[in-house]
């Protein structure tokens, strides 16, 4: 799995919800598409060595950070690995 991009946000019905998508396209061009208050974004790739999906980085365009694990265990979750 290459490098990826994502953005958390809160949903009424659902609470935190994730978006991957792919690197080329830009955080804040994929926040128009959401509803809801944006919690986190950033990078997410998976570590072979670790075998397990890593969320990292910050996206400059909505001045949000990633909350590590937090981001890292929601990937995962939503990837059903």
């Amino acid at each position: 799995m290459s490098e990826w991009k994502y953005i958390v946000f809160d949903t009424p019905m659902a609470g935190d919800t994730i978006v991957i998508f792919p690197f080329y396209v830009e955080h804040f061009a994929m926040s128009k598409a959401l509803v809801g208050p944006i919690l986190s974004a950033g990078f997410l790739h998976y570590n072979s060595i670790e075998k397990r999906i890593i969320c990292h980085g910050k996206s400059v365009s909505l001045g949000v950070e990633c909350r590590g694990v937090i981001d890292s265990r929601l990937a995962t979750k939503f990837l059903d690995w």
